[in-house]
């Protein structure tokens, strides 16, 4: 007799069977009752693995014994025993081995972890912590819920078997009655955290669970009511329940990476989390709140590492959105940095702020290289490797390099970012500049509208929008886009100033002036409206005011944002240039220590940089060579000393980049340079201040009667006349007027 034959003789194969059907139905019930009686988040993990033992312990008793009327009786085998037992060990061992592994996803039947690998980009050891609902009375309580989601985000994020959405990105169903398939789905997570808190006093309740996002079903939950001392404990609590139900047992460097970086003064933490709400709405009011709130934190808790994080992304933000200088954030960052770095040694925040404080020194290899050690220290960290990926593509934009090596490098580096925070705008939108500087037209604009779909309120998307309609020469749709993006936050004095001086450099100086009038209104004295307003006359061809304009603004380089003053200052030389009177700018600008009267390096270096950086200066002296070099002064020693110190200071490549060809080529005595670089003027567009800068550098440079730059000076004009006829349509099609 066969052993097929033989084992359905002694029904082993009908008792497999029907085990199997049983088994999976016990485990069904067990994975839904479990949970809801609050069991740890191993029982059901041992309740499977007592299941799966005794299938072999049944087929093997099913062979042992016969049943007969007589009841069961011990039967010997002939053939097959030890078949049978080495299977059945086999089986046991197995089934072992999957228990001391651990894991949700071998937890789950076998078509949902089926399921769950179609739907879990991030693999199936993956998850999203969604904001905790909060249902406290006083809704004024809505800092303290989404402060634990973010807690709770972060602690689980430093486990590194562990895949975790992004906040951004779990962020963006804040409110939302989402199915969690649909959620998981989105965020390309196997499960989902999610619950409830209610405070009441020093009272808190707090409920959270672990759901399965391909079925819906739950794998861990528990209701905590504890005082408010407590929270601490609890967070912990549940953030370890919730890696061990998704890992197995945490290892001991997870242990303490998780509890890093917190505090256990409550008040401190409540500070902390009512600044991270402030900081996320980043507005120009709520960016001063959160930076008062992370203040008061550390007032409390002095080594309380998290906050100290936060009020450097607080002012890296408050500066790049015009509330604060650049040389600010440098003086009030670098002491913090270095008390983070005491208490954190080696953190990727660390370095990615000393990088971000290099860059704005203008030294872009070293910010590279920090940047590059913050992303390998931290590759799930979003906003680290966003901005590693932006600086890779600067650089290939800063070094003029046509191979697009760096914005390659880039997008490569943003893959990991848009997969953990799916729904963030800024990772679109860094991807639609890398994309741009490849030549990439459609997919850059796709990853633009991607970015404005997240959140159409958002002004962001909207000035991405706007460069990309200026690169490809539709200023009307610029112009449209920036008005959007105003519209959007009707504080942003910047948008204003860069809308009145859109409208200058195609005509349109009425409406110009009502925008700047807007933008002085909104920041009074401010040196960004200041210093739009030389632009916008300027772009009118008001050299007497352009220059009267720019002696004004000349002492003012310690307020300079965003290269306002310095576009300003550019400006302003070459009007004085051609009113004869460029040695009187000139006298300003050394009388105040932006120019050295004698341009050794020693001479550069010994000036109050401004900035921080003596390349910044040294190249800022680069673009005012028509102040500079006035016929009383334009001598071949002159020009060889400048050329010595740009070497000197700025490497023998410093002329690499096409912004600065023509001043390499006007040094050097050579024609065609200055002409290349001249024609390869790096502004948005052909507008009116194209035309004029570009007419009044040629007449400075000698180069004014060339063919080629003449065509180009009339192009330019022609076609900002050609866009200005299209405004009116264009601005009618979005609802938007003219005027503010």
């Amino acid at each position: 007799m066969s052993l097929l034959a033989e084992l359905k003789r002694r029904k082993v194969i009908h008792v497999a069977a029907a085990y199997l059907v049983v088994g999976w139905l016990v485990v069904q019930v067990a994975s839904i009752g479990l949970p809801a009686f609050e069991a740890p988040a191993w029982a059901l993990r041992a309740f499977i693995l007592v299941v799966m033992l005794g299938f072999p312990i049944a087929a093997v008793m099913a062979w042992v014994f016969d049943r007969t009327p007589e009841g069961l009786k011990l039967e010997t085998a002939t053939l097959g025993n030890k078949r049978v037992y080495t299977v059945a060990a086999v089986l046991a061992a197995l089934a072992l081995g999957w228990f001391l592994r651990g894991g949700v996803s071998n937890d789950a039947a076998p078509a949902t972890r089926e399921l769950v690998r179609a739907v879990a980009a991030l693999g199936e050891r993956s998850t999203a912590v969604l904001p905790f609902v909060n249902m406290s009375s006083d809704k004024e309580n809505e800092y303290f819920s989404d402060g634990l989601t973010e807690t709770l985000l972060h602690k689980l994020a430093q486990v590194q078997e562990l895949r975790v959405a992004a906040r951004t990105s779990s962020f963006a169903f804040k409110g939302k009655q989402e199915d969690i398939r649909a959620i998981g789905r989105a965020l390309g997570v196997a499960t989902v955290v999610e619950g409830s808190v209610q405070r009441s006093g020093d009272t808190l309740r707090i409920t959270a669970q672990l759901v399965r996002a391909a079925d819906g079903s739950h794998i861990w939950s528990k209701n905590y009511d504890r005082p408010m001392a407590d929270v601490f404990a609890i967070q912990d609590e549940i953030a370890t329940s919730v890696a061990e139900a998704l890992v197995g047992a945490l290892m001991p460097e997870s242990r303490a990476a998780m509890a890093r970086g917190g505090t256990s003064d409550t008040a401190a933490y409540e500070a902390y989390m009512k600044g991270l709400q402030q900081q996320a709405r980043g507005s120009f009011a709520s960016l001063a709140e959160s930076e008062r709130m992370f203040r008061d934190a550390l007032d409390r808790d002095p080594r309380y590492v998290d906050a100290m994080r936060a009020l450097l992304w607080t002012w890296q933000d408050m500066m790049r959105t015009g509330m604060g200088r650049t040389i600010e954030f440098r003086d009030r960052a670098q002491p913090l940095i270095e008390r983070l770095e005491a208490l954190s040694p080696g953190d990727a925040a660390t370095l990615a702020f000393n990088a971000e404080v290099a860059l704005l020194q203008g030294d872009l290899a070293t910010a590279r290289t920090l940047y590059e050690r913050a992303a390998a220290v931290d590759p799930d960290g979003v906003r680290t490797q966003v901005a590693y990926a932006g600086l890779l593509g600067f650089s290939d934009s800063a070094s003029d390099s046509d191979s697009g090596d760096g914005a390659e490098r880039g997008l490569a580096v943003l893959a990991r970012p848009a997969e953990l925070d799916p729904l963030n705008m800024r990772v679109h939108m860094t991807r639609s500049s890398l994309l741009s500087q490849l030549g990439r037209d459609a997919d850059a604009q796709a990853a633009a509208l991607r970015a404005h779909e997240i959140d159409r309120n958002a002004p962001a998307p909207h000035t991405v929008l706007k460069d990309l309609a200026a690169r490809r020469g539709d200023a009307a749709q610029a112009i449209a886009w920036e008005m959007m993006s105003f519209r959007a936050d009707p504080r942003d004095h910047e948008i204003a100033s860069q809308i009145a001086l859109s409208l200058a450099t195609l005509g349109e100086f009425d409406a110009a002036q009502a925008w700047l009038a807007e933008a002085e209104r909104l920041a009074p004295g401010h040196i960004f409206p200041a210093g739009m307003a030389i632009d916008i006359a300027y772009s009118g061809g008001d050299r007497e005011q352009v220059l009267a304009l720019g002696l004004a603004l000349a002492p003012r380089r310690a307020e300079e944002v965003k290269y306002a003053w310095t576009a300003a200052m550019y400006s302003s030389c070459l009007a004085a240039q051609r009113l004869g009177r460029a040695a009187e700018l000139r006298a300003r600008l050394e009388g105040t220590g932006a120019l050295p009267r004698q341009f050794d390096a020693a001479a550069f270096r010994a000036l109050d940089a401004g900035q921080g950086s003596v390349e910044q200066v040294v190249t800022f002296a680069g673009f005012m060579i028509s102040c500079l070099f006035t016929p009383d002064l334009d001598t071949p020693a002159r020009r060889e000393a400048l050329l010595a110190s740009l070497r000197e200071i700025l490497g023998p490549d410093w002329a690499n980049p096409s912004y600065l060809w023509a001043v390499d080529g006007f040094l050097r005595g050579d024609r065609e340079r200055t002409i290349a670089g001249l024609l390869r003027e790096r502004d948005f567009g052909d507008t009116l201040r194209v035309a004029g800068r570009m007419a009044d550098f040629a007449a400075f440079a000698g180069i004014d009667d060339d063919p080629r730059v003449i065509a180009r000076i009339e192009k330019s004009r022609a076609q900002a006349v050609a866009q200005r006829k299209l405004l009116p349509q264009v601005l009618a099609d979005r609802g938007l007027a003219l005027t503010p």
